[in-house]
């Protein structure tokens, strides 16, 4: 099997947050307060300022509400593994590239072999995980752009077979994904 004319991809979507549907639900609540406030004073000094800072709030929500969606899309090609963020499914950013002979080790998050970097501040955690507590995550070492970092990943059963493919020695499958890719293999 030639490895480097395989790819992989996942995309994997952040989970909403009950305090970023409050948030939304107290601006668009300002937004109303503030311009009800302003209509009470009339076309007064103070009716502008807050009907202006009602629709101040209103337009800066909008500005801002591409980032309260993020989703994560990872590649694996050709021996690199690249995270893009894409924001409000509209905007998209490269968030790190990582050449995949330069990871350490890639494991479950949970698992003993990563215990040693949870908490080591000499790697950057980097989490691009769905933040779904009941999600399969992985971690990968790994050094992109002279950092060390820790990345915090949701690969699909296909991109862990690719991974263990290119470097099986530093990549440390769950016995259920190492099962799901030994039955993909006999098919």
């Amino acid at each position: 099997m030639i490895i480097n004319d395989r790819y992989a991809e996942a995309r994997v979507v952040c989970k909403k947050y009950p305090q970023g549907i409050l948030i939304k639900a107290g601006i668009i609540l300002a937004t109303i307060v503030l311009a009800l406030i302003g209509i009470t004073f009339g076309s007064g000094l103070m009716g502008t300022v807050f009907m202006a800072c009602g629709f101040g709030i209103f337009f800066l929500y909008f500005a801002l509400w591409k980032y309260t969606k993020v989703e994560y899309e990872y590649l694996f090609l050709a021996g690199e593994f690249s995270v893009d963020k894409i924001y409000g499914a509209a905007s998209r950013k490269q968030a790190i590239n990582v050449i995949f002979s330069q990871a350490e080790l890639v494991a479950a998050t949970d698992s003993d072999r990563i215990a040693a970097y949870r908490n080591n501040p000499n790697y950057k955690i980097m989490d691009f995980s769905s933040g779904d507590p009941s999600r399969r995550r992985y971690s990968m070492i790994a050094n992109a752009k002279d950092q060390s970092v820790h990345l915090i990943l949701e690969p699909t059963t296909e991109m862990l077979e690719l991974f263990h493919l290119s470097s099986p020695s530093k990549v440390f499958l769950e016995p259920e994904d190492a099962e799901l890719i030994r039955n993909a293999a006999h098919l």
